[in-house]
């Protein structure tokens, strides 16, 4: 566990927006990966902004009381399962913490050792019991490509869903995509809520890519633990149904009069099984020569050639190879306007980024 220069100017932000004060906990102790120097560089670039951070003077190179004092921290205390890393306090985040560990920290910060405790959901009732009122988690988690680094990767959606269902001030929740070479190397960081990542979540991502999540909740006086969030992408479904529209998200406001779908596998004619309920679909198109000409559940196969001269309001791309058919759409001068993309579940897509892309960055993050 460690704190990058990357992460230093994540919580140096949240410092900006609101000062730290008072007492802080570390889950697992964290080394720091940068130097003094590049410490009064930020420091200086945020009081730049707005800021107000002094340096603690070190003597030496930067360690984690230097660092969480020069946020503005009065006390700075750890807790970890054993005393190599020589805790403030050894104890076992699987078990609920003793009560005099209860109401006594103003911020906890979870920079890499929830995912390395099996039982979550007891770290997180843990979490809220350490806790004032008005104090500050902090999480910096992993999630996609992670395997083996713990017992877990999270999705973004488990911190968003438990922390809004248990009453919560959830002041923060990003996405930051970052190399292995995470340390020396830039990281892009995304806003998040839930249904950002729906397009990225069954093999979307590229090769090699790496993603965190930094997430920031404010204990409330009327927060709780004990609520068992029900996933967020089921409750716009459920919510959806109970209205008796679709069961493609409620982001999704168009209607299909003179649809197509692009593609005749099993994704394709789910989409139709789906669509057609409520939409007009009139043709199929395929890269299939074979299959060009013949009827898919009663409509026309068609070659994407075609579609230069036909008709038609949408075009719904139902194909795991997205990306290819939504760069052979751009080429035969199709307006993005005009493509839609059919999802995992049923989840229908006006918003076209790339199968396998993110939209720009909110900001980048230099090493």
């Amino acid at each position: 566990m460690g704190i990058s220069i990357q992460t230093a100017n994540l919580l140096i932000r949240e410092a900006t927006r609101k000062p730290f004060s008072g007492s802080v906990l570390q889950l697992g102790r964290q080394d720091i990966y940068f130097d003094e120097c590049k410490l009064r560089e930020n420091v200086h670039k945020a009081n730049q902004l707005g800021a107000s951070l002094t340096v603690v003077d070190m003597n030496a190179e930067v360690n984690d009381t230097a660092f969480f004092k020069t946020l503005g921290f009065d006390e700075v205390r750890s807790l970890d399962f054993c005393d190599y890393e020589r805790a403030d306090i050894i104890f076992d985040l699987n078990h609920p913490v003793p009560k005099e560990l209860h109401n006594q920290f103003d911020a906890i910060f979870d920079g890499g050792t929830m995912e390395h405790c099996f039982h979550i959901p007891q770290v997180l009732e843990n979490i809220f019991n350490m806790l004032k009122v008005g104090g500050r988690v902090i999480h910096g988690a992993p999630s996609n490509n992670h395997v083996d680094h713990g017992f877990y990767m999270f999705s973004p959606t488990l911190f968003c869903d438990y922390y809004l269902a248990n009453k919560w001030h959830l002041s923060t929740c990003q996405i930051f995509t970052y190399a292995k070479d995470h340390i020396n190397t830039a990281w892009r960081v995304y806003d998040y809520s839930p249904g950002f990542l729906d397009h990225l979540s069954f093999g979307g991502f590229e090769e090699g890519e790496m993603l965190g999540i930094w997430c920031i909740a404010e204990k409330n006086h009327d927060t709780v633990s004990d609520v068992i969030p029900q996933q967020s992408f089921y409750k716009k479904a459920w919510n959806n149904k109970s209205k008796h529209s679709k069961v493609y998200p409620d982001y999704v406001t168009f209607k299909l009069t003179n649809g197509i779908i692009f593609g005749t596998g099993q994704l394709g004619i789910e989409a139709f099984n789906t669509l057609g309920k409520n939409d007009k679909i009139n043709y199929f198109v395929d890269n299939n020569i074979e299959k060009q000409g013949t009827k898919v559940n009663g409509c026309l196969v068609i070659s994407p050639e075609t579609l230069i001269s036909t008709d038609f309001d949408y075009i719904v791309i139902a194909s795991q190879a997205y990306e290819a058919i939504f760069e052979q759409l751009k080429s035969l001068k199709i307006s993005n306007n005009k493509i839609a993309q059919y999802g995992f579940y049923g989840s229908l897509s006006k918003e076209i980024r790339g199968y396998d892309k993110l939209p720009e960055p909110l900001f980048v993050l230099q090493s």
